[in-house]
């Protein structure tokens, strides 16, 4: 009871290594990062990246091969439907892009309940997308949408990189590999708004010493990320780095002053906790019987194909032996020796034939078929997700794919719900950072331009643009484009985008130099036609 005080009147982290301390564990970077909830985590999402990597199918049975010596899998097929069920929905979250060289999904501003103008509304958003993108944002959530399947939610970290050149504001946004990684601390009540947080994981000694100038004497060294709202520490092997950019020595430790841990966590699905609940939980059981029914199937195929033989009525002991036929010298074929009758009254010829199979019993092929429609079921994927559709019928149009998609799409609503009020924190983060460097005059102490973000600008009304789940039929899709345009309810631009146009401001140029031209030529038209009716005129 006294620990659990303690935890409500401090936090959860400090209690654990206070407790830890007092039994004699010790205080410090290790024994934060060896406590017992941050290694009990770090067991689980393991045996969630397990089931996705497959690593119970390479199990061996202790048998080796007698031809290749190779050890005998339990599971020789290795069928991984779990990864498969990982990447579908990652597909299924970030929707159909007609190209791959922009962001999957992209913040937008808007403006309506915040006394920001248009520009201020534009260049935020912006100015979150470039951060996003200068961060290698295209690939990060492409991979964070197939890690939050994995393990149940994804930590991303919005940094303050003042060493790094190749970002003009010096803020990114970091992707945490695994959330092992991070130890969270959260308000029941906010659990967006981490009160404080611990990153931790061991770097090689080579990146400890170049990139940290910390010297390591083992093959590995221990990176940890202390985070509050208003101050930070970072160690590797216990100590303080210090960074040097310009001439100037930076300790990465003390106050930040932006009133935020820069940390955010996004779930898969919540179900009651603060972690989310992993696509791979309910599957492994599924995927083993599947593996286990698949080499049932392939053992009796197998039997099938080649089935054994036997010999009757010879009094041939021992192997069969082959021999060959030579005709004028040359070996053309082998025959098998079977070799004569036993020397009895009435014996019949000897000869030879193969047992008879039953083949793959209706039951075990059903079978295995009910097994993929219950991991699909589990996994809620619709059966078209994965190809396994009657297209026979005729032409399939978006209205049915979107019916038959159903499970997906109802379960990639939730998913799309949480990213987008994880992304719009993260968006959040971003302003907040460079509001609070630029008050602080960081950015002017540095030599950096002003990136214009505003406080009023932080009060603004943010959503998450995505994509499509499913292919829109094409003519469907540029007929609603092109009324749209004729109504005035879409930019040109925006429609030369939508329809896959690479270098949409050069097209734009193209199309008014059409326009001006086509105009050009019915003035030209215009002031003939003038000259001929003022010279009929005169004429008559």
């Amino acid at each position: 009871s006294f620990y659990f005080w303690y935890a409500m009147t401090t936090t959860l982290v400090d209690a654990v290594i206070e407790a830890q301390a007092e039994l004699g564990f010790g205080e410090g970077p290790e024994a934060i990062f060896n406590s017992p909830e941050w290694s009990a985590k770090r067991r689980e999402y393991q045996e969630y990246k397990d089931a996705y990597d497959g690593a119970e199918w390479r199990t061996a049975t202790g048998e080796r091969d007698k031809h290749s010596g190779e050890p005998v899998l339990r599971f020789p097929l290795q069928v991984n439907p779990i990864a498969k069920a990982c990447r579908i929905h990652r597909a299924i979250l970030f929707g159909v892009r007609t190209e791959s060289a922009d962001l999957p999904v992209r913040t937008v501003a808007l403006a309506d309940n915040a006394p920001v103008a248009r520009e201020a509304q534009l260049h935020f958003q912006n100015f979150v997308n470039d951060v996003w993108r200068r961060s290698d944002g295209i690939a990060t959530l492409e991979e964070a949408g197939l890690l939050v399947q994995i393990y149940g939610g994804h930590f991303f970290k919005v940094a303050w990189e003042f060493w790094n050149d190749n970002l003009p504001h010096r803020i990114a946004v970091r992707s945490l590999k695994s959330p092992a990684w991070c130890l969270p601390v959260w308000d029941a009540y906010d659990e967006w708004n981490l009160v404080e947080a611990y990153i931790g994981y061991y770097i090689t000694r080579e990146m400890a010493q170049l990139k940290y100038g910390i010297q390591v004497e083992g093959r590995r060294a221990l990176y940890l990320e202390h985070w509050t709202r208003d101050t930070y520490r970072i160690t590797v092997n216990g100590k303080v780095p210090i960074m040097r950019w310009r001439d100037t020595e930076y300790a990465l430790e003390g106050e930040h002053g932006w009133g935020i841990v820069p940390i955010v966590y996004i779930p898969h699905e919540r179900d009651g906790d603060f972690y989310g609940r992993s696509l791979v939980a309910d599957l492994p059981g599924l995927a083993r019987e599947l593996n286990a029914r698949l080499a049932d199937k392939g053992d009796a195929v197998r039997e099938t194909a080649h089935r054994l033989l036997f010999v009757r009525n010879t009094r041939t002991k021992g192997p069969i032996k082959g021999r060959p036929i030579i005709v004028d010298g040359r070996r053309i074929a082998e025959a098998v020796d079977i070799g004569d009758a036993p020397p009895l009254q009435g014996a019949r010829e000897p000869d030879m034939n193969a047992i008879e199979s039953r083949g793959v019993p209706e039951s075990l092929s059903r079978f295995t078929a009910e097994l993929w429609d219950e991991i699909r079921r589990q996994a809620d994927i619709a059966p078209v997700a994965m190809g396994a559709d009657d297209v026979s019928g005729g032409r399939i149009t978006g209205p049915v794919t979107a019916y038959r998609m159903f499970p997906s799409i109802a379960h990639t609503m939730t998913e799309r719900a949480n990213f987008s009020v994880g992304l719009n924190h993260v968006a959040r983060a971003i302003g907040r950072i460079a509001v609070r460097q630029t008050q602080r005059g960081v950015y002017a102490a540095l030599g950096l331009p002003d990136p214009g973000i505003t406080e009023d600008m932080l009060g603004l009304e943010l959503k998450q643009a995505w994509l499509p789940m499913i292919p829109f039929d094409r003519i469907q899709r540029v007929q609603e484009l092109t009324l749209r345009l004729q109504a005035g309810g879409i930019s040109l631009e925006t429609y030369l985008r939508e329809l896959g146009e690479d270098d949409v401001p050069q097209e734009i140029e193209r199309i008014w130099a059409d326009y001006e031209r086509e105009l050009s030529i019915q003035a030209a038209l215009g002031q003939k036609l003038k000259r001929r009716g003022a010279q009929s005129a005169g004429g008559n």
